[in-house]
């Protein structure tokens, strides 16, 4: 899926254009689930943990990509 770009440079009405799109998309992932027998509780329940584990995520490090590429070599 494509995400389009905002409609508008209002805050509001970007969370809303963004929220809906979201929503639809959601609506798609969704219908694909159920139909490979995943519950729709199952589903959104693993759907808001990844949307908190990747908000937290970008509070943690908003912008990974200016990670200097020697600073994430493996130690292990």
């Amino acid at each position: 899926m494509q995400f389009p770009s905002p409609a508008n440079e209002s805050p509001t009405q970007r969370f809303e254009q963004a929220k809906s799109i979201a929503r639809d998309a959601f609506d798609e992932l969704i219908a694909s689930a159920n139909q490979a027998c995943w519950s729709t509780e199952e589903i959104t329940v693993a759907l808001v943990e990844a949307a908190h584990f990747l908000r937290d995520a970008n509070h943690a490090d908003p912008d990974p990509a200016d990670d200097h590429p020697m600073l994430l070599t493996n130690s292990g």
